[in-house]
């Protein structure tokens, strides 16, 4: 039995990192992964374990831009959606494809399917100061966030 989920996330907890030079109050304000402005920068589509995905402008606090920078941890029983129509892509579906409703291009929507008996897929997010990405280090200039909500819905999905 393959069971299909989908994520997401209006907001997402952030990783704290030793190399850090400066925190940004996010106030509990709602970051936005949208897909016009997310580029595949290691891999071809971000659904490969190491595969790194950049998010600009995830939001905007005190006139800092902030960018994210999303890494594709681990599958393990599990395979990204292929089965998802063209424009919408399987890593973060930014739409409303057949069978899906109520999901904001603003969230990140993976979608997956796992095989019997169940799996997990592990993402890694780092905020970094927007614009700091280096195509050579596939890294940024790391930031601390601090009030970040987390909301993980409709894990079954979309209500299916």
């Amino acid at each position: 039995m393959i069971y299909k989920l989908l994520i997401s996330l209006s907001l997402v907890a952030c990783t704290f990192s030793t190399n850090a030079q400066t925190i940004y109050d996010v106030n509990f304000g709602t970051l936005s992964f949208l897909a016009a402005n997310m580029t595949f920068k290691t891999g071809t589509n971000g659904t490969t374990a190491g595969a790194k995905t950049l998010y600009t402008n995830v939001i905007t606090i005190g006139g800092q831009q902030i960018d994210c920078i999303v890494t594709t941890v681990s599958l393990t029983n599990a395979s990204f959606n292929n089965g998802v129509a063209s424009p919408y892509k399987p890593f973060d579906v930014s739409g409303n494809p057949a069978g899906v409703t109520n999901n904001s291009d603003a969230f990140f929507s993976p979608t997956l399917s796992f095989q019997s008996g169940g799996g997990s897929c592990k993402f890694s997010f780092q905020f970094i100061l927007g614009g700091s990405y280096s195509n050579v280090t596939n890294t940024g200039t790391n930031v601390i966030l601090k009030n970040v909500k987390l909301n993980a819905l409709d894990i079954d999905g979309d209500g299916g």
